[in-house]
């Protein structure tokens, strides 16, 4: 009979193992969704979707899925693994052989979650190719390269970093990224690296920001769409200007945030050639999104360029100005609703937080 107790315990354990493990499955379905596999019908992974992302229609051919097989430990730097080697990578979940590890646009890769902080350098790598497909950087993971060239979708997860020193471009068909560090508020985080480029095939295929990016540096928007998705935001650096060219379109939907980081005096925050959007026929507008402009100063641009010759203060009306609408731009409002209204203001950031050029 001492032995009840203990007996009892045990089949209680036994019991409840299987709705344990379910919670578990549940809990973990965040940590297992990639930028290639994303679970978009999984409704704690995608809590916001409405069905009509032109996303969720991407097809993607048969190609490679490498997984980084040693998380926790890194490449690049004194001590760091060598990229090459086929022992550190799983294709399709096995080991590959040197043959089979091939990285270009038809590669997905997977830098899983660790207990360990570790750091994927690749800009000091020779020959590699810096072509990505789907990329998913998970929890105390960093990927690094110079010139990141995107043909899919980026997922950087809760703590997760990802960062392009020079080139940030993003190619292919409908794609998104998602970043979930960043914040609404605060438009210098969720900073995944230096130059924003989108180059899509048409002035209708689009990349979707979720959540919060910002960049260090320009913009350029050389075709396609940019959407950036409910209550989301997207932030060049205080150095840059974001340059929307002629048919080229950025789409801010329901609460939608497009704002520079910083006042920076003497530099334009957008210089729109092609179409500002508030809302999509598919998605109309239902609250306000908010097209956020910086603050200037001509007491300060004339202070600090009055030693120059009057031939480089030629341009001084335009730097003075925070967006210039070219002759090819357009602007408009798709509504459902009276509140959903695209609304062009001041940003917010004190003026005495400021910037020279180059500072």
């Amino acid at each position: 009979m001492k032995f009840l107790p203990h007996l009892i315990r045990k089949l209680t354990i036994l019991a409840l193992l299987p709705l344990a493990t379910l919670a578990a499955n549940a809990q973990s379905a965040y940590d297992k969704a990639t930028a290639g596999q994303p679970m978009y019908d999984n409704k704690e992974v995608w809590p916001k979707l409405t069905g009509k992302e032109r996303f969720l229609a991407q097809k993607y051919e048969d190609g490679r899925v490498l997984t980084w097989a040693k998380p926790g430990e890194g490449v690049g730097g004194r001590g760091g693994l060598d990229v090459f080697d086929p022992q550190n990578w799983l294709l399709n979940g096995k080991t590959p052989t040197a043959a089979e590890l091939v990285f270009d646009e038809k590669t997905d890769f997977v830098f899983p979650d660790s207990e360990t902080p570790y750091k994927i350098d690749f800009i000091r790598i020779e020959g590699w190719p810096s072509l990505y497909r789907n990329v998913t950087v998970g929890r105390n993971a960093e990927m690094r390269d110079k010139s990141l060239k995107y043909y899919g979708n980026l997922w950087v997860k809760k703590g997760g970093v990802v960062f392009g020193s020079h080139g940030n471009s993003f190619y292919g068909g409908d794609t998104f990224i998602r970043e979930d560090n960043g914040t609404w508020d605060d438009a210098r985080s969720g900073r995944i690296g230096q130059y924003f480029t989108v180059r899509k095939p048409s002035p209708e295929t689009s990349v979707e920001i979720i959540g919060a990016i910002s960049f260090l540096d320009r913009m350029p928007i050389e075709s396609g769409t940019v959407i950036v998705s409910q209550d989301s935001r997207l932030s060049p650096g205080r150095n840059a200007s974001m340059i929307l060219s002629k048919g080229a379109t950025l789409v801010l939907l329901d609460g939608a945030r497009f704002v520079k980081w910083a006042n920076q005096i003497s530099q334009l925050d957008a210089l729109i050639f092609g179409k500002v959007q508030g809302g999509l026929p598919e998605r109309p507008l239902t609250r306000p999104a908010y097209f956020d402009l910086s603050c200037q100063n001509t007491t300060l641009v004339k202070f600090f360029d009055r030693l120059k010759p009057p031939s480089q203060n030629a341009d001084l009306e335009n730097r003075i100005t925070s967006v210039v609408f070219a002759g090819s731009s357009e602007i408009e409002t798709i509504s459902a609703a009276p509140e959903g209204m695209l609304h062009l203001r001041y940003s917010g950031i004190d003026p005495k937080d400021w910037h020279l050029r180059g500072d």
